[in-house]
């Protein structure tokens, strides 16, 4: 009988010993989170929804193209939100020409990369991952990301003119 109390014991104490490790994971894993989440805010904010120089650009596009194309819809939208995905929220600004989305946003589950995506559908649910749609940028590379969505706003402008 003692050597079955004894392997209890032995077996208690190695499941107790898993989930103090596995709990102090947790708490580091939650802390790794909240930094990220931290970072991703400041960077959304400072050099996408409250960067006047942005904001700029994408009226300046708007106003034009409303100007010169009458029978297109365009329209922009930012979204910062911190309720969509859990407590990550969605960071995303789309551009709309006709039927034509370009969205750029920071995957916030992953939060080290910007990513450029052009939808040719604005009424398709999912995002189609082939990489001829997407294209990715460093978390901290935000004035090359903001150049390449300004262009292909543009290019794609220009393409629906001809």
């Amino acid at each position: 009988m003692q050597k079955i109390k004894d392997k209890l014991n032995k077996i208690e104490k190695k499941i107790k010993e898993k989930k103090i490790i596995q709990k102090k994971r947790d708490l580091e894993f939650e802390e790794q989170r909240k930094k990220a989440k931290k970072e991703i805010d400041e960077i959304w904010k400072r050099e996408f929804e409250n960067n006047k120089d942005f904001i700029n650009g994408l009226n300046e596009m708007l106003s034009t193209f409303k100007k010169l194309d009458k029978n297109n819809k365009y329209e922009y939208t930012i979204i910062g939100d911190d309720t969509g995905f859990g407590s990550f929220g969605i960071r995303e600004i789309k551009f709309v020409l006709g039927i034509i989305s370009v969205e750029m946003r920071i995957p916030v589950i992953i939060g080290t990369n910007i990513q450029l995506y052009v939808n040719e559908d604005i009424y398709a649910r999912a995002i189609d991952h082939d990489p001829k749609h997407l294209r990715n940028f460093r978390l901290n590379d935000t004035q090359n990301a903001k150049e390449f969505y300004f262009d292909k706003v543009l290019e794609i402008f220009e393409v629906m003119q001809e």
